[in-house]
């Protein structure tokens, strides 16, 4: 879901809580939230749904909270374009990340998730 600050351009009543806010506030907050989740979720149905996704979001300009402050976007994305046989892309990707906070690229956790994203590719015919 795209911050509403960003996707609207204020702060809309809907999503203001604080300190003050009665159960019922909070219900209405938590039931738009939900509503609009479901809107990026519904454009999702297969793996190129979301790398389109990814692409299309890489692609706005955010005031708050855009993709790169998220430190799990360049990991998820690259996984998934290395799964879709996007191998240079996707190792590109997990680079970035890997130098941006210091983690080494020949991490064992990182190598098993990106023998576990090729081996999806070659399973759906991609290399």
């Amino acid at each position: 879901m795209i911050d509403p600050v960003d996707e609207e351009g204020n702060v809309p009543s809907w999503c203001t809580l604080t300190s003050a806010t009665t159960p019922r506030a909070a219900r209405t907050v938590a039931t738009e939230a939900w509503r609009r989740a479901q809107h990026d979720f519904a454009q999702v149905v297969t793996p190129e749904d979301l790398r389109m996704l990814f692409v299309r979001r890489s692609e706005m300009t955010f005031r708050r909270f855009g993709l790169d402050h998220y430190m799990q976007t360049d990991i998820a994305r690259g996984l998934l374009e290395i799964s879709l046989g996007r191998e240079a892309e996707g190792e590109a990707r997990l680079r970035r990340f890997c130098e941006r906070f210091d983690v080494d690229i020949e991490d064992r956790i990182l190598r098993a998730a990106v023998s576990d994203a090729r081996l999806r590719a070659r399973e759906n015919g991609f290399q």
